[in-house]
């Protein structure tokens, strides 16, 4: 009983945090789990392009797991950065871009808006 009372204040610690600090910044917020479909299906990014209301082709989704997010969002039409911890890896298979520093994928969007102005 105390471990589930631990995991329910967590919860609401996590709740209050992201109210506070995270909501802001989104437009749109999806949990695959209340979507019903789980990552690497497409539906949930498809979903997100929808509330979006942004084409699949035009979203650049960043994600750290090939199972999950590459697969997913590339299954979706979509664009996909993929973020990596170790600073020595340039490529992955299927990622359109690939980095380990957010800075490298400022600069990357940076880029990209450039060159569709």
């Amino acid at each position: 009983a105390e471990q589930k009372c631990n995991k329910a204040a967590d919860a609401q610690q996590i709740a209050n945090l992201y109210n506070k600090y995270i909501k802001k910044y989104c437009d749109v917020i999806l949990g695959t789990e209340a979507l019903g479909a789980l990552k690497p299906d497409p539906y949930s990014f498809l979903k997100m392009a929808e509330a979006l209301e942004v084409p699949p082709e035009k979203i650049l989704f960043v994600g750290n797991s090939k199972k999950y997010d590459l697969a997913g969002s590339k299954n979706a039409g979509m664009k996909c950065a993929f973020f990596t911890q170790n600073k020595f890896v340039r490529k992955v298979k299927g990622a359109d871009f690939c980095f380990s520093k957010y800075r490298q994928l400022q600069d990357f969007v940076l880029k990209c808006n450039t060159k569709d102005n």
